[in-house]
């Protein structure tokens, strides 16, 4: 008899076998490093700046919001197009969020924006969220 690992063992007990859900995401993907090329396919000048910003990102299940996560931390660039941001939550891409710019009032016009979440990388100091926004932003 061959011993199966704890989560095989589970996996036949179970009535109900667990069914993996699929939710469509969009999911842009930048091969290669951060170097000239990328740099050049980008429509909007990055501004690399420090201000709080605070996310309230949608998470949906089966098409409909099931939560929403209000998150905030320093913005690590900003453009017209998005921004990257630094938070202590991972959000997956697709996620749908508005985006306040509480840190930088009177410089950046509007001071709240929609957008989707189009990349999530963790490290050591937490999630970097890259956010593209609907529409470009009026002033930065």
């Amino acid at each position: 008899m061959v011993d199966l690992p704890k989560s095989a063992k589970k996996a036949e007990r179970r009535t109900h076998p667990r069914q993996a859900v699929s939710t469509p995401t969009e999911l842009s993907v930048e091969e290669g490093t951060e170097g000239e090329d990328v740099a050049a396919r980008r429509s909007h000048q990055r501004v690399n700046v420090a201000y709080t910003i605070k996310v309230e990102a949608a998470l949906n299940l089966g098409g409909h919001e099931v939560m929403r996560l209000t998150l905030s931390g320093p913005s690590i660039d900003i453009s017209r197009g998005g921004m990257l941001i630094r938070v202590d939550q991972e959000v997956a891409p697709g996620a749908r969020c508005d985006v306040f710019f509480p840190g930088a009032k009177g410089r950046i016009a509007p001071d709240r924006i929609c957008g989707k979440v189009r990349r999530s990388r963790g490290h050591a100091q937490g999630f970097d969220l890259a956010i593209e926004f609907d529409v470009p932003l009026e002033g930065l």
